[in-house]
């Protein structure tokens, strides 16, 4: 329950689902939550779409390839998945699908990433 504190106030709203911070991850998280039917509210110390959060600037990188685990394939999968629906919803195009080129030494990350993308 979200009280409103606004001097002279009485009302009350209630929320299924409140998310602290609205920045990419949280959006999302709030988009997602919203889809499947929850009343949600989404909280901010900035305005939307300020330049203080870790998903702020211009572009971003999505990847398969990852090293650390190919346990991330899954979750990168639905990734693509949800971009091409947000794409859908909004009739703009908001993802370029390009290459990657990973370099590196010998027995470093290449064969890592080399399992990830036999996943995928």
């Amino acid at each position: 329950m979200v009280y409103d504190e606004s001097p002279g106030s009485m009302s009350t709203s209630h929320h299924d689902v409140i998310v602290l911070g609205t920045g990419g991850v949280g959006s999302a998280a709030l988009w997602s939550l919203a889809r499947a039917g929850a009343s949600v509210l989404g909280l901010d110390q900035h305005p939307i779409a300020h330049d203080r959060g870790s998903s702020h600037g211009q572009t971003r990188a999505i990847r398969k390839a990852y090293f650390e685990h190919p346990d991330y394939v899954p979750l990168l999968d639905r990734a693509y998945q949800r971009w091409a629906e947000l794409e859908e919803q909004s009739a703009r195009s908001l993802f370029a699908r390009v290459g990657i080129l990973q370099v590196g030494p010998p027995g470093g990350e290449i064969p890592r990433c080399q399992r990830s993308c036999r996943l995928s």
